[in-house]
């Protein structure tokens, strides 16, 4: 894949940055009319998976999302966290931190 440049320093040079900017700019930034939050979930598992990685399972999922300490359903964390990116609650560093904690290789 392409790498953002910038000043001649990789902008975003790990799977999990270029992850959180996808699923960020996406969800965050509202960039469609309506499915900000389904494509941008969706978008995050797409690139993961097309870069040989995918999320823990349930039991392993670092808790570190407001208000999800007692869920161990996948869905649900996922579905927090993507409205706390919606809602501005979470910054691009808190999710790039949180993807790294959450997948695992292929």
């Amino acid at each position: 894949m392409g790498q953002g440049v910038l000043f001649e320093e990789v902008m975003y040079p790990t799977i999990e940055s270029k992850a959180a900017i996808y699923l960020f700019n996406i969800t965050e930034n509202h960039i469609f009319s309506d499915g900000n939050k389904r494509t941008g979930l969706l978008y995050l598992h797409i690139f993961i998976n097309k870069n040989g990685f995918q999320l823990k399972d349930p039991l392993e999922i670092v808790l570190n999302t407001p208000e999800v300490s007692k869920v161990s359903d996948t869905n649900t964390i996922l579905e927090k966290l993507v409205f706390e990116v919606a809602e501005s609650k979470r910054t691009l560093e808190e999710l790039s931190v949180w993807i790294k904690q959450n997948i695992t290789e292929i």
